[in-house]
Order: C-alpha cells, then sequence, then structure tokens
C-alpha cells in the first residue's frame, strides 16, 4: 500500500508543480524540502553547492590547514572563477566569510605543505593543482579520498661532478 500512496503523492505532486514556470518548481520543492528538515538535492541526488564558504567548509569538512587552503581555493575557483591565490584572498575566504582560524604566521609553512602534498602546483603561484581540485571534490568522503591517485614523484637527478683531468705535458 505505501508504493500506491508514494505513486499518489508524486501525481499530486506533478499536477501542482506542473502549470508554475520551472524556477518556481525548484523553489516550491526547496521551500517543502526546507520544511520537512531534509537536504536539499539536485536531480543527479548529490548536495547542493553551498552558496557561501562557511557553508561550504561545513559540508567538505576539512581536518588539516592544508585541507583548510585547498578548499578556500576550490570555493574561490567554483563561486568565484578566480584560478590563481593570493595570501589575502585566501584569509577572505577562510576567515571572514567561512568564519575559521587562518593562521597568518605559518601560512608560508602551510602553502608549501600543501604544494609538497601536490594539492597545489608547484612555482611561485598559489594555483591549486588537478589533484588538489579531485582532493577536494571528494571531501568529506574519507575513502573516496584514499582512492584517488596522487601524481608520482619525480626525483631530481644529482649533478655528477666531473674531476677536470688537467694535463701536465
Amino acid at each position: 500500500m505505501a508504493k500506491k500512496n508514494v505513486i499518489n503523492v508524486t501525481n499530486e505532486v506533478y499536477e501542482r508543480l506542473e502549470p508554475l514556470a520551472p524556477d518556481e518548481r525548484g523553489r516550491v520543492i526547496s521551500a517543502v524540502l526546507t520544511l520537512l528538515g531534509q537536504e536539499q538535492i539536485t536531480p543527479l541526488g548529490g548536495r547542493v553547492t553551498p552558496s557561501n564558504a562557511q557553508q561550504y567548509f561545513d559540508q567538505k569538512e576539512p581536518h588539516t590547514k592544508v585541507e583548510l587552503l585547498a578548499a578556500a581555493a576550490r570555493f574561490r575557483e567554483q563561486h568565484q572563477e578566480q584560478h590563481k591565490h593570493t595570501r589575502a584572498d585566501l584569509k577572505t575566504v577562510i576567515h571572514d566569510e567561512g568564519r575559521r582560524d587562518f593562521d597568518e604566521h605559518n601560512f608560508s609553512w602551510d602553502i608549501r605543505n600543501a604544494k609538497d602534498k601536490s594539492l597545489f602546483t608547484k612555482g611561485k603561484d598559489i594555483q591549486l593543482s588537478s589533484y588538489g581540485q579531485q582532493y577536494v571534490d571528494a571531501l568529506p568522503d574519507r575513502e573516496k579520498v584514499k582512492k584517488l591517485r596522487a601524481p608520482a614523484k619525480r626525483r631530481r637527478k644529482k649533478a655528477k661532478k666531473k674531476k677536470a683531468k688537467t694535463k701536465r705535458t
């Protein structure tokens, strides 16, 4: 009997939503889910992208400073269409908008650690790597994060010092 009830409710909801404009339908469904105390969903069953940094961090649940920096960079990419970041940019997202502690004094150290973990590209710019994007997108699912393949580390070949042979004549 439960299936018949679900079918009936679905038909009733369809009949009431059908005459509305598409954006109005979305607002009605969102409002009903909110009234029911349920999380908003997308048509594919995933989560709705949070509209502010605080909600984004709550959703991603970063455990370390490195993860927090990567999440802030990803937030800027997705919501502000910015792909290069400065200390001030990340501080604004983390501290001002995200309401999280921002360790100003250890920022350089933390970014270096994030680059060593391949979350950011090497070099002078602060830019999230492809692996870093995948890492943040996988959060908060730690099992999914573990399954990601980190880029292979390149070893630097040490330059062999050649002893110059001097010919004595």
